[in-house]
């Protein structure tokens, strides 16, 4: 959720718990009954969209902003508050032709690389990230973070964005390329 802390130093603790139920029922208007929604942190969800093929993410990545920008999250006092939020994603298996080349939790890091290059970017919007069909992931190391400007810049990996694709390459680590 972009800029979740200031309803809660604005409006109060309460106002933000009452935006996150409204979040939670957005969120589940959008997703099926067999997608995993979870809090993953204060203003963090995760969504695991089992089943989705992933040439949809964007898709069900842009329902979901959607689900928030266009309409007002109404409080208990009548208060009506524009909320947007920032997404992003990744597929798993992350490398289609090597499944078990990155487990899930290194999957997650991909999307939480993604969703802080989204906020970098502007906020209100997705990046996702995508491994190259032919992606040797045996020299990319435990920290994804630190080499992911290089794996970018060399094809290695891409991204799709709803975003200014020149502010999400610079947020990336200055990658000027990517697919989509």
């Amino acid at each position: 959720i972009d800029h979740f802390k200031r309803v809660n130093d604005e409006q109060g603790h309460a106002a933000g718990d009452e935006i996150l139920v409204q979040v939670h029922d957005r969120l589940r208007a959008v997703l099926r009954s067999s997608d995993y929604l979870v809090r993953w942190g204060g203003e963090e969800f995760l969504v695991v969209a089992r089943g989705t093929p992933r040439g949809t993410a964007a898709v069900v990545a842009e329902h979901i902003r959607r689900s928030f920008a266009d309409a007002p999250f109404a409080l208990a006092d009548g208060t009506r508050l524009t909320k947007t939020c920032s997404i992003g994603f990744a597929s798993l298996p992350f490398v289609p032709a090597r499944p078990e080349a990155l487990d899930w939790p290194k999957v997650v890091d991909v999307a939480d690389i993604a969703l802080y290059a989204a906020k970098a970017a502007g906020r209100n919007g997705w990046v996702g990230i995508e491994a190259a069909a032919d992606a040797d992931v045996a020299g990319w190391g435990s920290d994804l973070r630190s080499v992911a400007p290089a794996l970018l810049a060399s094809g290695a990996l891409a991204f799709v964005t709803s975003l200014d694709r020149d502010r999400v390459a610079t947020a990336l680590g200055g990658v000027s390329q990517g697919a989509g």
